[in-house]
This record gives C-alpha cells, structure tokens and sequence, in this order.
C-alpha cells in the first residue's frame, strides 16, 4: 500500500533505495480427495443492514454527532501527505478552510510511491475498479456509478488512465475478463493441470474448512464467545482436527497450506495465527465493503495519482522532511512541534500518520508525543491494533523467460514459506519483464532480515523450478522494507487478535473537536486499501466542515455516489471461492 524503504540490487553491487535520498550504494498425485461432506449451511445471500444501504449516508449518520458547525475551524494542520491526508486537504481547501500540511518523508504520497522503473512501491492495485469498455461484466451498464471505487473515480475525474488487469486478485484467480487466470505449480515443479481435478480440489478443500470455520464462529457467537480473543489460526486448527468427516490427506493439507500462505500472507498480509477470528474479515456484522469491477492500475502508476493531488492542494501547502515530534492541545487551538524544532499552530490537526507510528511508545523513534494525551479508549485501541507486513521483491530480467502473458503463478509449498508462494509477472500489466515476488506476514519480515542478494537467490531457485534451469540471473532487483520504515513500521493495518469489533472507529473518533484522525486504520469499511485512506480523508473534512455533502462521492468534486455493496467482505471472499470451484467443475465437464 505504499512505499516503504526499498533495497535495490544490480550485478556486481546493492543499491539501497533509503528513506531520505532516492538511493545509495553499499556493498503426492495419487492421494484421493475426501471432500463430499456436506457442511452446516452459511447464508450466502447479500447480508443487508439497514443502516449499510447507502455507504455515504451509513458514514454521515455514524459522524453526524461529532460533526462541527460551518465554520467553526478556519485553519487546520494535517500530518502526513498521503492519500488521506492529501484528500481531506483537497476537501477542506474547497471549502475555504486554510490548510498546512506536514509530512516526515522528504517527499509527497506516503505509502504510495512509483519508482523510476514505473514500478510501485507500496499501493499497486484498484482492487474493485470499475467499468472497462473491452469487459461486458464490467460495462459501464453493469456497475452502478453509485457502486465505483473511489479511487477510479478520482481517476476518471483527474483523467488519470486505468487498466485492467484481471477480473479478480491475483489470490483469487478468477477472471471475469477471461483471460490470465491464476497458474498453480506443485511442489516439485510441475505444471498443476489448469481446471482439472487437482485444481478443483484444491478449491474445494478449502471451500470445505472455511465453511467450517464460519460454522464454527457462528457457533460461538450464539454461545457467548464472540470476544474470546482466539485467533483465527487457532479456529482452523480446531476445524481441521476436529470437525471434518475425514482426515486431510497430506495432498489436501498442502493445498490448504497454499491458501492460508496466499490469501493471508498476500492479502491480508498477516498469518493467521496473529489475525482475529472474529474480526479478521469484519467478522458476521461484516463492516468491509467490496466494489464491482475486476482489478485495475493506473497507467504511470499511483504517484501519477499523487501528483495531480499535490497540484490541486498547492504544492507549497506542504512541508516535508518534518518529522513530528509533539502535538499539543490547549484552549487556543493545537501546536504540532516538528523534530527539527519547528512549530505549525492551527485552530485544529487532523492526524493522518500510520498506525505503526501511533503504536510508538516513548522513547522509541518515530514516537509521537501527545498533550494532554490521548483518551484511554483511544489508546486501548491503538494498543490493540495490529500492522501487517507486506514486502515486495521485484526481479528484473531483460526479457520474459517465462509465459509471457501469463499474469500470476502459484507455488504450493512443500513446507510453509519455504519458497514464495506467488510470483505477479509485470509484462501483461505495464510491458515489463519483471516477475514480483508478494510475502507477507512473517515470511515477509524474515525477508527483511535476509540481504538481497540472499532474497534474490531464494527468488531464483522457485523461478528456476518452475521456468527452467536456463533462467539468468536478473540483472537488477528492488524490495521493499516495509516493517523498518520509520514513517509506517509496517504495510498496513489489519484486525489482529484481541482486537475489539469498533476499534477501528475509534481510532477514527475526534477528540475534543481539535484532533481529528484518518488513514486506512480508521475505517472500519475499507481498512488496508487506498480507497479506505481517500474515504477518510472525506470523512473528516466533512466532520471538520460541518458539511455531509462532501460524503457524497470520493471525487475531487465530491459530485457523484459510490453505494456501498451490502456484502460482507466474508460473503464476497466466499463466493467468489465457490464461483472460481464453480467454474473450475463447468470446465471439466465440457471437456469430459
């Protein structure tokens, strides 16, 4: 979700892309399924709340009691100049309300970051983008206006170019478009038949344990247990020794093993053992939203995004390479004093930093020091809350030598992360012969602690396996240093375990009418994406404001809606899971 440090290697040497200069030198087949067992049935009808039919207006009515009165604030100070920050600014100057901006880094976009290989950094994806003309499941009279990721429409409004690049994650596999599904290989190379039988099991064991493991949360919910702080590792574990029909088979527990690498080490970026049972996915009140539409990029990548935004706040709006130090409140309004010593007053500050920074305890860098400090509540939630760790590696070659437009290729691991578990090739998506290596979660952090040179070469021995022993050695490398970023410590937030199911709106609760919070860890509907950093950004210029019309849709014009789906990100994730099995069966029945 946005640039971290990043290390870059070429031959011969290491190149170190730090945090305050672009870069520096230093030196079994056979095994039968048993998967007919059926499960407890799970609703998967669209899960509707009353108060969710509207995503603008669900969000009005949660802010509305803490919502200023027009003109109230004239001057505000935002820290950070990412996504939120920049959107709440662009929102705020729009109503007339003058606005600094301090940002640590020495550059604009926070997580967000294209290199000058066009590569990004942190955020890559619109994950729910939208219309595209060339796609009938994703024409424009398919996808409400009123259902478009915010993020596409600020594209679309600052014409900023789009493209797809398939009709789902890269997790996920399955494609709408039609075209680049997911390519799985097993552990000892070979090419996993595409939609046939192994495939479909792989898809159907894990349709079976996760069926269980909602059965078994509902189960627990009903008695009672539903804060018992277990994780969902601890959930899976229980499902799999315990309430299948049948023992998995060394085969099936492998292909489970693929998915909880994948899904949660990827998406999630964050093991299972260290996510919430109840909370990891909104849980069965299911606060997270998705949008319509396959996943997109932006042509020149996300900092062309965060260009256009800076031209629109004002380029001189914004102070960087100043670290924040202190944020006091008093009756006169709120001083933010900076490392270096500078001190930025305003009627009120709207707090944008990460959540890895909040969790900064004194004494520690990148420690932000409060005054008076913050409500216990607040903090009880900062305490509770959770970075993941998503790291990229990018291997640059001078040509394919692999499928060239094949988009993304699975490896099931013999033993959990011994290898990564997904390569992204970048040629389909921006003409490059690049292959992206996602680890997250712990895998993502011993990534850290290796070189790049020894990253490089655990890299190579999966693509050698898979491509070939002929393979060169890429001729450059860049990767990402998320956990030892000094503005983030970490990717992203995510619902780890002990969390409470309101946390995240409480890490978004004003305090006093002075302080105001946003960024992707405050938003209880679209955590861990930029489309959740831009909402909130909105959110609380509205509060600020006094003005709900600016919740009206995630443009800088704030003209158009954007409904929110009544799906749980659960409901979504699961069905989505049945489509692809779904699609995987059709597939082998035509060909029988």
């Amino acid at each position: 979700m946005g640039c971290g440090a990043s290390r870059s290697t070429a031959k011969g040497s290491t190149v170190v892309a730090g945090y305050t200069e672009e870069s520096k030198v230093v030196t079994g087949h056979n095994e039968s399924a048993n998967l007919t067992q059926e499960s407890p049935a799970i609703d998967e009808e669209e899960e509707h709340h009353d108060a969710d039919k509207h995503m603008w207006n669900h969000i009005n009515a949660k802010i509305k009691p803490t919502m200023l009165k027009p003109g109230q604030i004239k001057e505000v100070i935002i820290v950070g100049a990412g996504a939120s920050g920049l959107m709440c600014a662009m929102a705020l100057k729009k109503k007339g309300v003058a606005v600094t901006i301090v940002e640590g880094r020495p550059r604009h976009g926070g997580r967000l970051y294209t290199d000058p290989d066009g590569l990004d950094i942190g955020g890559h994806w619109i994950h729910g983008g939208g219309p595209d003309d060339e796609v009938a499941a994703y024409s424009a009279a398919e996808i409400d206006k009123f259902e478009l990721n915010p993020v596409r429409g600020l594209c679309d409004e600052l014409g900023i170019a789009t493209k797809l690049t398939d009709g789902d994650s890269c997790y996920i596999g399955e494609s709408e478009a039609g075209v680049r599904e997911i390519a799985f290989y097993l552990p000892d190379g070979s090419p996993l038949a595409d939609d046939g039988p192994e495939e479909e099991e792989l898809w159907d064991v894990y349709d079976l344990v996760i069926d269980q493991v909602h059965a078994l949360e509902d189960e627990m919910r009903a008695s009672g247990q539903g804060e018992s702080g277990m994780s969902l590792g601890d959930a899976i574990d229980k499902v799999v020794s315990s309430r299948l029909e049948a023992p998995l088979t060394e085969r099936q527990k492998l292909f489970l093993q693929w998915h909880l690498e994948t899904e949660f080490g990827g998406d999630y970026a964050e093991d299972a053992k260290n996510l919430s049972f109840f909370h990891y996915d909104g849980g069965a009140d299911g606060a997270y939203r998705a949008f319509p539409g396959g996943d997109r990029i932006l042509v020149g990548g996300y900092s062309v995004l965060i260009h256009k935004m800076v031209e629109i706040v004002g380029p001189d709006t914004i102070k960087c390479d100043r670290a924040v130090a202190a944020i006091d409140r008093s009756s006169d309004g709120v001083a933010v004093r900076c490392v270096n010593g500078e001190v930025f007053t305003a009627d009120a500050a709207v707090i944008t930093v990460p959540l890895g920074i909040l969790k900064r305890t004194a004494g520690e860098a990148g420690h932000v020091a409060f005054s008076p400090p913050l409500p216990e509540s607040k903090l009880g939630a900062i305490g509770r809350g959770r970075m993941s760790c998503l790291n990229k590696l990018f291997l640059i070659f001078d040509e394919c030598h692999w499928p060239k437009d094949q988009y993304s290729f699975a490896y099931i691991n013999e033993t959990p992360d011994a290898l990564p578990s997904m390569l992204v090739n970048v040629w389909p998506s921006h003409g490059l012969p690049i292959l992206t290596c996602l680890v997250g979660g712990d895998a993502g952090r011993a990534m850290e602690r290796r070189t790049p040179e020894e990253n490089v070469a655990w890299a190579m021995t999966l693509i050698r396996k898979l491509f070939g022993a002929a393979v060169p050695e890429p001729t450059r490398s860049v990767q990402t240093e998320w956990d030892a970023d000094p503005f983030s410590y970490g990717a992203y937030s995510c619902a780890g375990k002990g969390v409470l199911a309101d946390d995240a709106t409480t890490l978004g609760a004003p305090v006093d009418g002075q302080l105001f919070f946003a960024g992707e860890h405050t938003n209880p509907m679209f955590w861990g994406c930029v489309h959740g950093a831009l909402v909130s950004g909105l959110r609380e210029a509205a509060r600020i404001t006094g003005d709900a019309t600016l919740l009206k849709g995630g443009g800088a014009a704030a003209a158009s809606g954007a409904a929110m789906l009544s799906k749980t990100k659960r409901g979504a994730h699961k069905q989505a899971v049945k489509n692809k099995l779904a699609t995987v069966k059709a597939k082998k029945a035509r060909s029988a």
